[in-house]
């Protein structure tokens, strides 16, 4: 981590080499907290008057003295292990209090107690999904999937990330109305996109994030098309203007199922013919419990997957589909509860 008089330094030559830089595009590339950016903004604005700052962008002032040349032994930039190669793709979830006249109202304290609470939820849930969280504007965080590891589902974790935020957020938002007299809405969205190579590592993402956030509706979870393309397997969303969607809540699919699509079915003649006769019974009234065990890839989903049809389309029965989550190791019913709300 760079020291704060070479964040300082490196911040004058991006504003004069580029003009205008962002508060996101700062924060990102050095990893600031709120107090280090309000120094580093302090800094640049009122001790050095190198910027005019309209609340979301540093300016680089007319006139502006110049940054003096490093010397040549410092003239490569610093190596930013955390930084995702070009060429790499992540999704960036922006989620923060909505400003309502009753959060505007309450003072310092009680803002920092709601504040906290809602990081708290965010930070809880970001972190069972593996997304890598960072503070943002005001109340917000942005929680980061693909950073510093991408994964084929970081799109997917972040949208699902984000639907149990608002899940989490409605079951607790009747403790902080009753507690601070504050109802919480919240503004959610989500954008997926390339990331970069230059000063700002992660692309354009994040500021695309922020601007569907600014579009979006209260206590909703907006997304772009890329998003929405790569979750609607297990996601339902509707369409809104500009290449939005909204998210309108999980689809038929179970997380498992989509992650894990079975191989077509070869053989298994016998187990087919057991499972069937053992359908046939229950359908008739007898019940039955069968464990199918085996080595991981052998086929057993697929079997399952076969008498279920048969079950269903054959002999008219109701399949529950039930399927262990990576994103819910922490519940062992959740399987039950989860095929038990996408059946009924």
């Amino acid at each position: 981590m760079p020291s704060f008089g070479e964040i300082v330094e490196r911040s004058l030559a991006l504003l004069q080499r580029r003009g205008r830089v962002s508060h996101t595009a700062l924060r990102l590339e050095f990893g600031l907290d709120d107090e280090t950016f309000a120094a580093l903004r302090e800094e640049l604005v009122a001790v050095l008057a190198a910027a005019d700052d309209d609340g979301r962008v540093l300016v680089a002032r007319d006139g502006a003295a110049p940054v003096a040349d490093p010397p040549a032994a410092d003239a490569e930039p610093e190596p930013q292990p955390d930084a995702e190669p070009a060429g790499g793709r992540i999704s960036v979830l922006l989620c923060d209090l909505a400003e309502t006249p009753q959060l505007e109202a309450l003072d310092g304290d009680a803002r920092a107690v709601v504040g906290a609470r809602f990081h708290a939820i965010c930070g809880e849930v970001a972190g069972r999904l593996g997304g890598h969280v960072l503070p943002w504007v005001s109340d917000g965080v942005a929680i980061f999937f693909g950073h510093p590891r991408a994964e084929d589902d970081d799109a997917l974790r972040a949208v699902r990330c984000g639907w149990e935020i608002l899940r989490t957020l409605e079951a607790a938002r009747e403790v902080v109305e009753r507690e601070f007299g504050v109802r919480l809405e919240t503004r959610l969205a989500i954008a997926t996109g390339a990331t970069g190579d230059g000063p700002e590592p992660f692309g354009d993402v994040p500021r695309s994030a922020g601007a569907i956030q600014e579009s979006g509706a209260p206590d909703q979870l907006t997304v772009d098309a890329v998003t929405r393309e790569r979750a609607d397997a297990a996601f339902s969303f509707a369409p809104l203007a500009g290449e939005r969607f909204a998210l309108t809540g999980p689809a038929g699919a179970s997380d498992a199922l989509v992650l894990h699509a079975p191989p077509p079915l070869v053989g298994r003649t016998g187990e087919r013919a057991l499972l069937q006769a053992l359908a046939e019974r229950a359908a008739a009234g007898t019940r039955a419990a069968v464990l199918v065990r085996g080595e991981a890839g052998v086929g057993k989903t697929r079997l399952l997957d076969e008498l279920a049809a048969g079950a269903g389309d054959e002999l008219g029965m109701a399949v529950v589909r039930c399927a262990c989550s990576p994103y819910h190791r922490g519940s062992a019913l959740y399987p039950l509860l989860d095929g038990l709300r996408r059946h009924g």
